[in-house]
């Protein structure tokens, strides 16, 4: 399930210890308009979504789309290759561009041996 603004935005929220109230506070906003964001009744103007991403010093993009490493790992189900993931991008430039490149071609001729083995 996607997670929404309104989700993000309680949950970000919530994890800082703050009602709507106390929030609505820090931005100038009424306490039932952040019930309403959070509920996905209604989206903020951008000068909001800015002033939402500064009161809970977080960034935007994280109230819009989310935490992305945790998306990405709840995405991945194989636990051991989101470790490897996680060792390439530690390595040099140039390395994860080679592993980048391994995985292409691997993954590229997979993928021509399943087409030539269907036909």
């Amino acid at each position: 399930m996607k997670t929404t603004f309104g989700d993000n935005l309680k949950k970000i929220r919530s994890e800082k210890g703050l009602t709507q109230e106390e929030l609505g506070k820090k931005i100038n906003v009424h306490p039932n308009h952040i019930s309403r964001y959070e509920r996905g009744e209604t989206s903020p103007s951008a000068e909001t979504l800015k002033a939402f991403a500064d009161a809970l010093e977080v960034t935007i993009d994280e109230l819009v789309v989310g935490n992305r490493k945790k998306l990405l790992s709840d995405s991945i189900n194989d636990i051991e290759l989101v470790k490897l993931v996680k060792k390439v991008e530690l390595l040099p430039d140039a390395e994860k561009q080679t592993v980048k490149s391994l995985l292409d071609a691997y993954i590229f001729r997979y993928e021509t041996q399943t087409r030539l083995t269907v036909v």
